[in-house]
């Protein structure tokens, strides 16, 4: 259903938290979400241009519970349906996606996935997500 990594569901279900110094990241300190509490939802890629107000709308898995400095929501998420990390700059509508990153390496450098959304990066583990063609984007607004 979630095509959540198995890796992830573990950690999730044993109730760990990611283990960096706060003053690392921009976010301060995360709380991830238990197992139980996760839930689909939906984010939005903003698509407009100077004539025409357009979005793509992708289902994701929020990850985080609580965060020092901003809403938790969609900061950590996991793409269902392209089965990868990711995070969503919910204020421009902007995502970035992990590529190839595993639970692994978030675990191991979460400060670097968590501010991801703050520096304005292309590298191998992170890039700006590109809608392929099977994406449609919806014309308007969904607000």
């Amino acid at each position: 259903m979630l095509n959540l990594p198995k890796d992830l569901i573990s950690f999730l279900e044993a109730n760990k938290q990611f283990k960096y110094n706060p003053l690392d990241c921009e976010c301060g300190q995360v709380e991830l979400l238990s197992y139980g509490e996760l839930e689909e939802d939906v984010i939005w890629i903003d698509n407009s241009s100077a004539n025409q107000k357009s979005y793509y709308e992708l289902p994701v898995i929020s990850l985080l519970a609580d965060c020092d400095h901003y809403d938790p929501e969609d900061i950590l998420v996991w793409l269902i349906d392209e089965e990868i990390f990711g995070t969503w700059d919910n204020e421009h509508w902007v995502l970035t996606v992990f590529g190839k990153t595993t639970w692994a390496d978030i675990v191991k450098e979460p400060a670097k996935f968590l501010s991801a959304q703050w520096k304005e990066i292309e590298h191998d583990w992170a890039q700006h997500w590109k809608p392929k063609p099977e994406h449609e984007a919806i014309n308007g607004w969904p607000l």
